[in-house]
């Protein structure tokens, strides 16, 4: 028989608590790390979800539930910058309406950028020479040389018959009968745009615009509506600037008398301008306009500022045409509010004039409850008094009152 020496350990109670505390603490662990691991697969999955592993990992760790918490919600925050930057891109790419005063050209030393491409249609196969073959272009071009060009400079042009076409001379009008021998088709009057041309005379896109100012609003509507706020100001800031700009131009225009002396001064206000994007070549003649134009110059700069004067001052009627209404209306009520009180007040002095008149019409017919002043009725063997001017008196509640 083996005999358990461990039994006469004093702390054999302490060493066992302390080994099931551990086990417990790894099985709690397990569960932790399990749960934080569900809860962080359901959290890249979809950062805007609520996932129950979540809630189970708040039961077991709170702490770690709440970093986690923390965590999605860095991560929403930041999807939500990138996507408001990216419809804010959309917003400003789609190009902002233009004021016929604003540049049409970019800010000296502003980095330009060659614009995209309009047509979204895939190129041509690398290998559409040989689907074509030698006839239509080829031999066209192998066999001719018009004004020059040979096989190696001529455009290339689709072929639209089975006949070997004719090179001729593009800046030559041809006939109608000879085009439709030509193509094979009859002319037309009006052609109408290829889609590239098309979208491009309708750009800059406002649908594409304002869908893009949607999204910045969905995400964002106070920093959109900001955004929005400060382009107008910057739009109202820049359309100032132009109108200043333009009629320094023509005052500063205004005192040449010569094509020299005009170039100089126009050279010298767009060196001035030129900074703040302002093209001035596009609001003024390039070269002297003579007496009559340059008088003209100044009407048109007169006319553009009492233009904004009247803006400013059509405003300001606006707005005080709305504080007098406002304040007519808060007058009006007052007004209307003493009526009705005068009108009470009125009611209820009448009610008082006519309950008094009633009262006093009671009394004097006797029908009071103290007889008012008809004579009393002698009663017999009731005492009876003669007064000094030898009317009847008779007791009624304790006063005297005239008898008959």
């Amino acid at each position: 028989m083996t005999i358990n020496w461990g039994i006469l350990d004093p702390n054999a109670a302490q060493r066992g608590a302390e080994m099931s505390q551990a086990i417990f603490d790894r099985f709690r662990a397990d569960r932790v790390r399990g749960a934080t691991g569900a809860a962080l697969q359901e959290l890249m999955a979809d950062p805007n979800a609520a996932p129950a592993s979540l809630n189970a990992l708040a039961r077991l760790a709170p702490d770690a539930a709440a970093h986690l918490v923390q965590f999605q919600q860095a991560r929403q925050d930041r999807s939500r910058e990138t996507q408001f930057r990216n419809a804010l891109a959309d917003y400003y790419g789609a190009g902002a309406g233009m004021n016929a005063l604003m540049p049409q050209r970019p800010i000296a030393g502003q980095a330009t950028e060659p614009p995209p491409p309009i047509s979204d249609a895939p190129p041509p196969p690398a290998d559409w020479r040989a689907r074509i073959g030698r006839s239509g272009v080829d031999a066209a071009l192998s066999t001719a040389n018009v004004n020059g060009a040979t096989a190696n400079n001529m455009p290339d042009v689709p072929v639209t018959s089975g006949r070997a076409m004719v090179p001729v001379d593009p800046n030559a009008m041809l006939p109608d009968d000879m085009q439709a021998d030509m193509t094979g088709q009859s002319p037309q009057a009006d052609t109408p745009l290829p889609p590239e041309i098309e979208r491009a005379a309708n750009s800059p896109d406002p649908n594409a615009r304002n869908a893009a100012f949607r999204r910045m609003m969905q995400i964002d509507p106070v920093q959109a509506m900001k955004i929005q706020s400060e382009e107008r100001e910057h739009t109202l800031d820049a359309m100032e600037d132009s109108v200043k700009a333009f009629r320094w131009a023509s005052e500063a225009l205004s005192n040449a008398g010569d094509d020299a002396t005009y170039k100089q001064i126009l050279a010298r206000v767009e060196q001035a301008t030129a900074p703040l994007g302002i093209d001035i070549r596009s609001m003024v003649p390039g070269t002297h306009p003579g007496p009559e134009g340059i008088r003209q110059l100044q009407l048109q700069a007169l006319d553009i500022s009492q233009r904004l004067a009247a803006i400013d001052r059509r405003f300001t009627a606006e707005a005080r045409i709305a504080d007098i209404e406002a304040d007519n209306e808060r007058q009006d009520r007052n007004t209307e509010s003493l009526i009705r009180e005068r009108e009470r007040r009125t009611g209820i002095a009448q009610q008082r004039a006519e309950t008094s008149a009633s009262r006093e019409r009671r009394l004097s017919a006797g029908s009071g409850k103290r007889g008012g002043n008809a004579p009393a009725k002698v009663k017999p063997g009731e005492p009876v008094a003669v007064g000094p001017d030898g009317s009847r008196m008779v007791v009624r509640g304790g006063q005297w009152v005239p008898a008959q």
